[in-house]
């Protein structure tokens, strides 16, 4: 992060790069990637997070930030629904090679290839800038970022258990009290927290509905946390959430704007294996966390 701090104060900090964001998980997950998106690179400005029909309706568009692979006239970056440390490294590459970088502020450009300058004439040096940015376009990286590693999904769930509730009928506010109760009592968030998370629901609706499975309840760090937490509550038998019927509330609580990102990349790396979903709903809370500590430790995923 070192380097790409510098990356804001210098090199692209007379450039601001317009992109859309392409991500069909859903709205909850598009507005989490341009969270991330806007806290770790200030030099883009998120035009909008649309469908990929929709790609053509905007103009100034410099690139595309995307969860899924397909064709398009603008550059694309692929990356996760959430950013992983080799999705801000591909991210921070593909500003520094980029042509549009180059042809607004060409000066500043030519520092970060002066070794490369020193030895070659101005032709030779734009084509290695082309095919340095055809590289980022294929997904690949110059820069790696690295990220410390917080505690994840199974160290919370060792902490705080996972629940079962089988109460037919439950209402959703009722459902984030209780499944919040036990941060509560340990002091990692305050009431005012659990208070904030139902009226943004009431407010918005049921945004916090990540798919058809699963909710992510939270508010603003600003609202009550002390410390990073997450919980979770299994309903066998549904929860209603508006049009939605869900089977796993998570609560999740941050006290700041990054300490969380690990565990949503957890999260996402559950619900896109819906088999460990559905194993979890046959356990109990006796062995649900044994269920979760077996499928990470023998599923590769990235720190």
């Amino acid at each position: 992060m070192h380097f790409g701090s510098s990356l804001n104060k210098g090199v692209l900090q007379q450039k601001r790069f317009n992109a859309l964001i392409v991500c069909p998980n859903g709205k909850t997950t598009s507005a989490l990637l341009q969270n991330e998106i806007d806290t770790y690179f200030e030099q883009i400005r998120i035009l909008a997070a649309v469908p990929i029909e929709q790609i053509d309706n905007y103009d100034n568009v410099d690139f595309v930030i995307a969860t899924v692979k397909f064709e398009s006239r603008h550059p694309v970056v692929l990356v996760n629904p959430i950013l992983t440390p080799e999705d801000r490294s591909q991210i921070a590459s593909f500003l520094m090679t980029s042509p549009f970088a180059y042809r607004v502020n060409q000066r500043q450009y030519n520092k970060i290839l002066s070794v490369i300058g020193k030895h070659v004439n101005q032709e030779t040096l734009v084509k290695i800038r082309n095919e340095l940015y055809e590289m980022m376009n294929m997904g690949e990286s110059l820069l790696h970022i690295e990220e410390n590693k917080v505690a994840g999904i199974v160290e919370m769930f060792e902490t705080f258990g996972i629940r079962f509730d089988e109460t037919a009928g439950m209402d959703w506010r009722k459902a984030i009290h209780n499944a919040s109760s036990i941060l509560v009592d340990e002091k990692y968030i305050t009431n005012g927290y659990v208070t904030k998370m139902i009226n943004l629901v009431e407010q918005h609706g049921p945004y916090i509905v990540v798919n058809e499975r699963m909710a992510i309840a939270h508010a603003n760090p600003a609202d009550g946390v002390r410390r990073l937490a997450l919980t979770c509550t299994i309903f066998p038998n549904g929860l209603d959430f508006g049009r939605f019927n869900i089977q796993f509330l998570f609560v999740l609580a941050t006290p700041n704007q990054n300490d969380h990102l690990y565990l949503l990349r957890e999260i996402v790396h559950l619900y896109e294996n819906p088999h460990i979903l559905d194993k979890l709903l046959r356990s109990n809370s006796f062995n649900a966390v044994d269920i979760v500590r077996e499928f990470f430790k023998n599923h590769e995923f990235p720190n």
